[in-house]
């Protein structure tokens, strides 16, 4: 039975608490460098598993990290990847012992699993889930948070942040802002044009 979209459950994260399971992490560089890619990305979660390491490139104009990969709609995305989560998951790639330099020859995955082969996106998605579930990790009212959660984080925070809404769907990969409006934003926007401002009795 198709779900009303009244009955989608709410997919907002407080920041604090995801500083707190990023925080649980900090031994733990496979978790963590995973964590934070995703929420300052807005990346699917198949998109960090499709590239290679000689995806990423270093943009000298704009003095970034950039990745290449490919969006749901088979569509080209470079991806500003920050340099803390990028320290982070040279850390773990070191630990399976992969490198870390820069080099567009290097096939092995971007996010490699624990023997350096690329992930099945069932098997991280799972892992991943267990592992929010294990730091505390929920929405604001307490509910099971996915990966596909933090995508949602990302989009709501740089709207929050004033990030204009064709670009944070640009961002995101949506083809259109609609798509990022009812999918995202919805009960965002319908607090801001809530009139209630306008009736008071005080």
């Amino acid at each position: 039975m198709k779900k009303i979209k009244e009955e989608i459950p709410e997919r907002d994260i407080e920041e604090s608490d995801l500083r707190l399971a990023i925080e649980f992490h900090k031994e733990n560089p496979k978790v963590q460098s995973l964590l934070l890619i995703l929420a300052t990305s807005g990346m699917r979660l198949n998109e960090v598993i499709i590239p290679r390491w000689g995806d990423l490139y270093y943009d000298r104009h704009r003095k970034r990290h950039y990745l290449i990969t490919r969006t749901k709609a088979d569509k080209i995305r470079h991806v500003h990847i920050k340099d803390y989560a990028l320290d982070v998951l040279k850390e773990y790639r070191k630990r399976v012992g992969l490198g870390i330099g820069l080099n567009s020859g290097d096939d092995s995955p971007f996010y490699p699993n624990r023997l350096g082969k690329r992930y099945n996106l069932t098997s991280l998605s799972t892992y991943l889930s267990e592992q929010m579930a294990a730091a505390g990790l929920t929405t604001v009212h307490g509910n099971r948070v996915t990966p596909h959660f933090m995508r949602h984080y990302f989009a709501q925070t740089s709207y929050a942040n004033g990030a204009p809404l064709d670009w944070i769907s640009e961002t995101v990969g949506h083809s259109s802002t609609k798509i990022t409006k009812e999918n995202y934003l919805s009960r965002q926007l319908k607090k801001e044009r809530d009139v209630s401002d306008y009736v008071d009795l005080n």
